[in-house]
């Protein structure tokens, strides 16, 4: 019982703080993201001089990145993290983040029931488009046209959605993608 009153108190002086407004955290974004952008930076040259086409290792803006971080922390804060992670990362990719919402870490007996319900209602509605399609293959159709991504992207990206991946894909994202760029380079240089 106390527990739960002191994680409660520490949770209401959370949202009382900004942290983007901290110069702790600022300096600390400013410091990963520097650091990122001298990987990158880094990375970059070594494509060129290894002459592997650079737009397959990517660019790091620091000041967005920096923000990114910054906004992060706030939504951590404020106990919005799930609106900002569509807002902000999964609107870079699906079609309409708003209206993924509701898939946004469902269970596996949820997401099993969703895709019969999508079947049951695109047979009814449209048999003649769907026929000889299974439910699997009618979800895929519909997740593609209505949020623009296969159905097994859609299913990790949202359904499998957890707080700390999410987070963890956030901070270490460009870390793991500069290691990616390093390994393609690097593939490069082996053929």
């Amino acid at each position: 019982m106390l527990e739960s009153a002191k994680e409660q108190m520490m949770r209401r002086a959370m949202r009382q703080v900004t942290p983007s407004e901290t110069p702790v955290a600022q300096a600390l974004a400013n410091v990963i993201a520097s650091i990122e952008a001298r990987q990158m930076a880094a990375v970059t040259r070594l494509a060129g001089a290894a002459d592997v086409d650079e737009a397959a290792v990517g660019h790091l803006d620091a000041d967005a990145r920096e923000e990114q971080l910054l906004d992060l922390a706030d939504a951590l804060a404020d106990d919005r993290l799930e609106d900002w992670w569509l807002d902000e990362v999964a609107a870079g990719h699906l079609h309409d983040p708003d209206r993924a919402a509701d898939y946004l870490g469902m269970d596996r007996e949820a997401w099993a029931d969703q895709i019969a319900t999508w079947g049951e209602n695109y047979r009814d509605a449209a048999p003649d488009h769907v026929e000889g399609m299974t439910d699997g293959q009618i979800a895929d159709l519909h997740v593609r046209e209505t949020f623009g991504v296969p159905m097994r992207e859609f299913a990790a990206e949202v359904v499998d959605w957890s707080q700390g991946e999410a987070v963890e894909g956030v901070l270490a994202g460009h870390l793991s993608s500069t290691t990616s760029s390093i390994h393609r380079v690097a593939a490069e240089l082996e053929d």
